[in-house]
């Protein structure tokens, strides 16, 4: 477990990357590929909006860049759900009406836009918007304009499971009755091939696809989908967290229980509740950082910052209330708790 307070060799306390004029918050963060930087878009109070590129290896300072892009202020909810390169990808809800817009954030251009309330997700590329509606997954081509939505039956009944692989998502299939969250990362096998994450009630699953709305198999799978978790049926379960080929990490028990699941060794681990609360309550896990390199992991939970290694208790990261954005097993980048700064330090 990374040392507590700095060597002697490095930096002492945090280090000021970027100062803004004024307080901002995360609005998202991402990493599509493994070995590849991570993203963020901050904002203010007023809605402007700053991107944010980080080296994968946080040894340089972060490009900060104001957008175009602004956050509607007349929107009773307003949530970022994904962001691949220019394009973000955002849910809206006014009223009665729910929706989701993908915008270009240097431009500030409405690409698209489709009245759903369901979990959507970009592509790696930030080509294609997948949107999952029950045993479909609904595709629009962003690179063409006016495209109709696709609808494909990615998740229907098929006859031909394997019925010896008992990790494999059976058929009659797990139906999605309104998948809760969705993530895309690239596949370490093929660079056309994406990993897509789902999220529903009870239950989670992995699945490497090929997209291309030009062919007559728009939505192709090129594996069984795999049943990365599965609990009881009405559990929110969302995945929160990924490492690009490696880690992907769900919440479930209504943020009482926190499982990260390892690809390459198909091994799982459950995070314990902090010590100081050692019971199991709803509420206790909220967002999550992954390293990446090793297990570790910062989470935040309902007694304060976490910082946990993948094994044992999370420690408590006392005297540290700074909004963690990436991390390495021993450092991070993240906001001040006033909002105005961007630093450096570490755990």
């Amino acid at each position: 477990m990374p040392s507590s307070t700095p060597n002697d060799t490095a930096e002492q306390g945090p280090v000021c990357l970027h100062r803004f004029d004024a307080p901002v918050r995360p609005l998202v963060v991402v990493r599509k590929t493994a070995g590849g930087p991570s993203q963020a878009l901050l904002a203010d109070a007023d809605g402007r909006c700053w991107s944010v590129r980080f080296d994968p290896e946080l040894k340089s300072a972060p490009a900060v860049t104001p957008v175009t892009f602004a956050l509607d202020q007349d929107d009773d909810t307003i949530e970022c759900l994904d962001l691949v390169g220019d394009r973000l990808l955002t849910y809206h809800e006014r009223g009665r009406r729910e929706w989701l817009e993908v915008h270009d954030i240097r431009t500030g251009d409405l690409l698209f836009t489709t009245p759903a309330d369901l979990a959507a997700v970009l592509t790696p590329d930030g080509r294609y918007l997948l949107i999952c509606q029950g045993e479909d997954l609904a595709v629009a081509d962003l690179e063409q304009s006016g495209a109709p939505i696709l609808q494909t039956e990615l998740f229907a009944q098929n006859s031909d499971a394997n019925e010896d692989d008992a990790s494999a998502v059976k058929h009659p299939p797990v139906v999605f009755d309104h998948a809760q969250s969705a993530m895309t990362m690239s596949s370490t096998a093929d660079a056309s091939t994406y990993t897509l994450v789902l999220g529903d009630f009870g239950f989670a699953i992995v699945a490497e696809l090929r997209v291309d709305a030009s062919s007559d198999e728009p939505v192709a799978l090129t594996s069984e989908p795999r049943m990365l978790y599965k609990g009881l049926v009405y559990d929110p379960v969302d995945v929160v967290g990924l490492f690009p080929g490696r880690w992907i990490i769900v919440r479930h028990g209504c943020g009482c229980a926190l499982t990260r699941f390892d690809l390459t060794t198909g091994e799982e681990a459950d995070c314990p509740p902090p010590p100081s609360k050692p019971d199991r309550r709803y509420a206790c896990f909220g967002s999550v950082v992954v390293s990446g390199s090793s297990p570790a992991l910062w989470v935040r939970t309902d007694v304060g910052p976490h910082y946990w290694s993948g094994d044992g208790a999370p420690r408590p990261l006392e005297g540290n209330d700074c909004e963690i954005l990436v991390m390495t097993d021993e450092s991070y980048i993240g906001l001040t708790p006033d909002g105005f700064e961007l630093v450096r330090n570490r755990f």
